[in-house]
């Protein structure tokens, strides 16, 4: 250990003897500072270069990396469309037969059923609720009893009433009419 330390001491002292000469020391000293400052203008140009380096790396890497997340987030949105398209597309295709005027026998009788249990379930419920279910299964029964839509329906349901309304005020009252002979009603009298 001790032999290192002499080592150490002795090329301190070459050191301090070769930067301090007389003669050629300020030229030494002025070298040896001009070297300093290239080396540590060397390292800050390397310091900035790769510092440069990574950031342009990096911001390469956040723009792709951006493209890369908006093209998957449109990829996403193509995708949801397409479910959604597709989706509403099933559904339309789904509720197709049941908006056409006229419907199967098969679909009649599973109308029947569904109408005759929401109106059984709704007469058990009670309440608002149960009243809306009641008659919505009635007005499924009668659709699928009449295979007709129920706006048809309704208006010539409007109809044969305005025709019957008509007839009845049209027509006398029973009780103005004379028995006849052959009549057998409960009313009339015997001969």
């Amino acid at each position: 250990m001790a032999r290192m330390n002499g080592l150490a001491y002795l090329g301190l002292g070459a050191a301090l003897m070769y930067l301090f000469d007389p003669q050629l020391g300020r030229k030494r000293r002025n070298d040896l500072g001009n070297q300093v400052d290239s080396t540590r203008r060397k390292v800050r140009r390397g310091t900035d270069a790769v510092l440069r380096d990574a950031t342009n790396r990096t911001r390469g890497m956040l723009v792709e990396t951006r493209r890369w997340l908006q093209a998957q987030r449109q990829r996403l949105e193509r995708r949801a469309e397409n479910a959604t398209n597709e989706a509403s597309g099933a559904a339309r295709a789904a509720i197709a037969p049941w908006r056409k005027t006229h419907w199967s026998p098969a679909q009649r009788a599973l109308a029947g059923m569904a109408g005759a249990g929401l109106a059984t379930s709704g007469c058990v419920r009670g309440g608002f609720l149960g009243v809306a279910m009641a008659m919505t299964g009635i007005g499924l029964i009668a659709r699928a009893t009449a295979n007709e839509e129920l706006g048809t329906l309704a208006r010539d349901i409007g109809d044969d009433l305005g025709e019957l309304a008509s007839q009845a005020e049209a027509r006398p009252p029973a009780a103005s009419q004379p028995a006849q002979r052959g009549d057998t009603g409960l009313g009339a009298a015997t001969a």
